[in-house]
């Protein structure tokens, strides 16, 4: 789980969870991952790294991601607002 630094155990806000996931992922700089970036359109992910990203968001924030629901999820925006309604692991 991603720690603030100086942090005792809290846990990192959705978004910056998000976007180091999709920035490792896709090895790209993390300030290309705006909130309104296209995953794929913009940011250049394919069917597997949506996948991989999907099952690292899932594994990080306690949350499950169908193939329905992700298959709605277009911008960085659309999940971490999924991720904020719907983790387990304590996103702020």
């Amino acid at each position: 789980m991603f720690l603030l630094p100086g942090s005792r155990g809290q846990t990192a806000d959705c978004n910056a969870v998000i976007v180091k996931i999709i920035s490792t992922q896709l090895r790209i700089d993390r300030a290309k991952t705006e909130s309104k970036a296209r995953i794929a359109k913009d940011l250049g992910a394919d069917e597997l790294d949506t996948i991989a990203i999907s099952l690292a968001v899932e594994e990080e924030l306690g949350v499950e991601i169908s193939n329905d629901i992700l298959a709605k999820i277009v911008t960085v925006d659309d999940l971490v607002q999924f991720a904020n309604n719907h983790a387990e692991k304590g996103c702020r």
